[in-house]
């Protein structure tokens, strides 16, 4: 049976397959590092390297613990692109588990439009540590988004470029300094209108 190309089925099934392909690219390579280490007589070095990776990986389960199966994806598919990109991107979430469950277009579009936004400003900035860092936190039933980027010169250019987004309509943001500058910003509930 032939399938079309632009099949939304078959696009997630072949964006699943490219992600664990990636994670298992992943592993194979952590793995030889740990061998490495181990090769040249430098025990520390290898547990210290098995608990940032251990750390890293249960920070990048955040985005599992989110009551939005279509977000989640998105998420997931954006550390993807994040790596592909050479930007660090972070996701944590905060009171998130009382939030209703379902699907979340709005903050699909909105976390895949600040993730295509932060990750052309960052790929445009010279070689430096660049950083997206997502925070949501579950108020009642609304979710707010926190998003700071390092550097953080490139956060202003980020707001605006958002501000200017058509797509996503009216967005309410916040700024506030946190330990990093950041932008808050408001999402209507989980509900379709």
């Amino acid at each position: 049976m032939e399938r079309n190309a632009a099949d939304p089925a078959l696009v997630a099934v072949s964006d699943a397959i490219a992600m664990v392909r990636q994670q298992r690219h992943d592993f194979i390579n952590h793995l030889q590092v740990v061998q490495g280490y181990v090769q040249l007589g430098r025990p520390q070095d290898a547990v210290d390297y098995i608990l940032r990776v251990s750390s890293r990986l249960q920070e990048e389960g955040a985005a599992a613990q989110l009551p939005w199966a279509d977000l989640t994806w998105v998420l997931l598919q954006q550390t993807c692109l994040a790596r592909d990109a050479g930007v660090d991107l972070r996701i944590a979430t905060r009171n998130v588990a009382a939030l209703p469950p379902g699907y979340f277009p709005a903050a699909v579009r909105l976390v895949t439009r600040v993730c295509q936004s932060a990750f052309t400003i960052l790929q445009a900035e010279p070689d430096e540590e660049k950083t997206l860092r997502l925070l949501f936190v579950g108020q009642g039933r609304e979710l707010k988004l926190a998003v700071s980027v390092a550097p953080v010169t490139c956060l202003e250019r980020l707001i605006s470029l958002l501000q200017r987004d058509a797509e996503l309509g009216a967005v309410e943001f916040m700024r506030e300094n946190l330990p990093m500058p950041a932008v808050h910003i408001s999402i209507a509930d989980g509900e379709e209108e």
